[in-house]
């Protein structure tokens, strides 16, 4: 419930989950429980299961109108005393109170240390939403690129509205190997599909060309 409010947090008139118990043939197996801080996001998170406790702890930096802007996760495991990085989101809210921009932090392999995972931008000025996000709040996801570790791009989409289509199409997009570029017209955008070579040579794989008017 709260995670997918973009507010980051639940109305006082809604109830919040405290705990849950899995039971298998009258054992209780795995329990968990959870608490919340003043502004109704959770705080910790304590799972049991089979006897060993884990615990999530969640540290969020407030803005305006309480919604969370910054959202850290830690995790301590039933053999430590130590807190380690889960996760990490940062975002932004307009003026409206709607997501316009989203980072979210993993922690790299070998490493350890922390990085810009991936990246995402809304945009609101339509009234729609992308196939991920069902709620008008979220907007139409324009921009998505996804890091690696070591800062490279390793996907990026951008799409931008096109008033022909009555819809938000596609800019352009890469990945490691392949990247396709669009050119648009008075009712049509042209896409031209490149494949990457090792050296950064890209190579012509194919072309076409999308119309929208009444051709």
């Amino acid at each position: 419930l709260i995670d997918g409010d973009i507010a980051g947090y639940t109305p006082y008139d809604t109830l919040l989950l405290t705990g849950y118990a899995t039971i298998i043939d009258g054992t209780k197996t795995r329990t968990g429980t959870y608490t919340y801080d003043e502004y109704g996001h959770r705080k910790l998170v304590t799972t049991v299961n089979n006897g060993n406790e884990y615990i999530e702890r969640y540290t969020y930096t407030v803005g305006a109108w309480n919604y969370w802007t910054s959202r850290l996760i830690e995790i301590k495991s039933y053999y430590s005393d130590e807190w380690y990085f889960s996760s990490k989101e940062e975002r932004v809210i307009d003026s409206n109170r709607r997501l316009s921009v989203q980072k979210i932090y993993g922690i790299a392999e070998g490493t350890g240390n922390i990085y810009l995972y991936r990246e995402k931008h809304f945009d609101h000025s339509h009234g729609l939403t992308d196939d991920e996000y069902d709620r008008t709040s979220y907007g139409y996801c324009v921009k998505d690129v996804t890091y690696n570790s070591d800062g490279s791009i390793y996907s990026s989409y951008e799409y931008v509205w096109f008033e022909p289509a009555q819809n938000y199409v596609l800019k352009k997009s890469q990945t490691e190997y392949s990247k396709k570029e669009a050119t648009f017209g008075s009712d049509y955008v042209t896409y031209k599909s490149y494949s990457l070579t090792d050296n950064g040579t890209a190579m012509l794989e194919e072309e076409e060309t999308h119309y929208f008017g009444n051709k």
